[in-house]
């Protein structure tokens, strides 16, 4: 019972789906948000923006995919936070800054403060995820995390980033686990903050597969170091 659903503590969030992020031609993008208990409209909380690997040209995703991000996003409502997801297309990286900056824009509706942001990235996620992050220099981004994914070698080329979270796994079909080290260690020639967490038997998605103690371990460590933004 360590996997990021079987941490959750309530399971009855308020949940508000299929708000329109972008629409474009016959083209529209929603995401979804995940309020914390005892939710008041009125107050402006801190929220976590996931973003996952992307979706084809359906724009749907995979249902272990969609599974994974509402057991995130409901852990993390547990913690006092908005969490929200959001669909984005992988040939369309740009979707991704419309999210984020349709957030900024719209916080009071949303109840977000967006002063208060942290994000958290998975698999092809990370990589055109901070990208595009980046490009927008959202200074009100306070953490980020980075799971099982490749950072772009964009962040080395920045002097003030995010303190970084970066989970990665021993028997990762998809990234080695070593494919982060030579950033990491740049990084950290500049004092930039990079935590680096390897799962030692886990596999790519080990937050939703692997039921054993480092994966509760590792997601834990995610919550504090997000919550620790806010103390």
């Amino acid at each position: 019972m360590h996997r990021v659903d079987d941490l959750i503590q309530n399971d009855t969030v308020d949940a508000q789906p299929d708000i329109v992020y972008k629409s474009q031609h016959t083209v529209t993008l929603t995401m979804k948000t995940f309020h914390p208990d005892g939710f008041n409209p009125n107050k402006r909380y801190p929220c976590v923006i996931i973003i996952n690997g992307g979706c084809g040209p359906s724009i749907r995703l995979p249902q272990n995919y969609v599974k994974q991000v509402d057991s995130w996003c409901t852990l993390l409502s547990g913690h006092n936070f908005i969490a929200t997801y959001f669909y984005w297309r992988y040939k369309h990286p740009d979707d991704i800054q419309d999210a984020v900056q349709y957030i900024c824009k719209n916080g009071k509706k949303l109840s977000i403060d967006e002063t208060r942001l942290c994000v958290i990235t998975f698999s092809r996620g990370v990589e055109t995820g901070i990208k595009q992050l980046l490009l927008l220099k959202p200074k009100t981004i306070k953490r980020i995390v980075a799971y099982y994914g490749k950072l772009p070698s964009e962040l080395n080329d920045h002097n003030e980033i995010p303190s970084l979270f970066v989970a990665m796994a021993e028997n990762d079909n998809y990234f080695d686990k070593n494919c982060n080290d030579g950033i990491i260690t740049a990084l950290r020639r500049k004092k930039a903050t990079v935590a680096l967490h390897v799962h030692e038997t886990g596999n790519h998605f080990f937050d939703m597969e692997n039921d054993d103690p480092r994966t509760g371990e590792i997601i834990r460590k995610t919550i504090d170091f997000i919550t620790s933004a806010f103390k």
